[in-house]
C-alpha cells in the first residue's frame, strides 16, 4: 500500500479560502469623534451663591456622523464624552470667573439624568474659555436619540449684571460596528 502525502501548497491553499470565507462576514469595529455644541444663557437675574439649573436642547449630530463612516444607530456599541469646552460668546470681555462651580448632566426621554461633566472652585483670574472634567459614563442610550437636553447647574461667586451666553463643544468617542 502506498501513502498518499498531501501537497502542504495545497492544504494552505484550502485554509486560506476557509479564513476567508470565516473572516468576510465580520463588522468591523471603529472609532472616531463626534460633535455636539450648544448654546446656554444665564439670565442676570440670578443671585450669588444660589444655585441655578437651565436646560438647552440639543439635536444629536452621532447618526449623520455615522452614516458617513459607513454605519448607523443601531450598530453602536459605546458612547462615551471625551471633552466638554465652555466658551463665553457674549458679552465678549467677560470671563468665567463669576463662577464657583458648574455641573451639566445629560436628560433625554425616558431615561434618568445623569451627570456627564464638572468643574469645582474655579478660580476668578480664570478666562472666558474652561474645559470641565468629563465622569466617564457611557452615553449610547442619551445619544441614539435625536435629541437630548444638557441640564446645567452652577453656583456663582459674583453678582451677574447681564445675561451671558455659553457655547459648549462637545466631542465623544465613539465604537461601532461599521457594515
Amino acid at each position: 500500500m502506498e501513502k498518499k502525502i498531501q501537497n502542504p501548497d495545497h492544504m494552505n491553499k484550502y485554509f486560506f479560502i476557509f479564513c476567508i470565507i470565516l473572516f468576510s462576514g465580520c463588522k468591523k469595529i471603529s472609532e472616531f469623534r463626534v460633535s455636539d455644541s450648544a448654546d446656554i444663557v444665564i439670565p442676570q437675574t440670578v443671585s450669588v451663591g444660589t444655585p441655578f439649573s437651565a436646560t438647552t436642547p440639543v439635536a444629536t449630530s452621532t447618526s449623520y456622523e455615522l452614516e458617513a463612516q459607513g454605519g448607523d444607530i443601531k450598530h453602536v456599541k459605546e458612547i462615551k464624552l471625551e471633552k466638554l469646552t465652555m466658551t463665553i460668546t457674549d458679552p465678549p470681555a467677560k470671563t468665567f470667573g463669576f463662577l464657583n462651580s458648574i455641573h451639566i448632566s445629560i436628560v433625554a426621554d425616558g431615561l434618568p439624568e445623569k451627570e456627564i461633566a464638572y468643574l469645582d472652585n474655579i478660580s476668578s483670574s480664570v478666562g472666558n474659555s474652561i474645559e470641565l472634567i468629563t465622569t466617564g459614563e457611557v452615553l449610547d442610550a442619551y445619544v441614539k436619540k435625536d435629541n437630548y437636553d444638557l441640564k446645567v447647574k452652577i453656583v456663582t461667586d459674583e453678582i451677574i449684571t447681564q445675561d451671558i451666553t455659553i457655547k459648549t463643544d462637545m466631542t465623544f468617542m465613539v465604537r461601532a460596528k461599521i457594515l
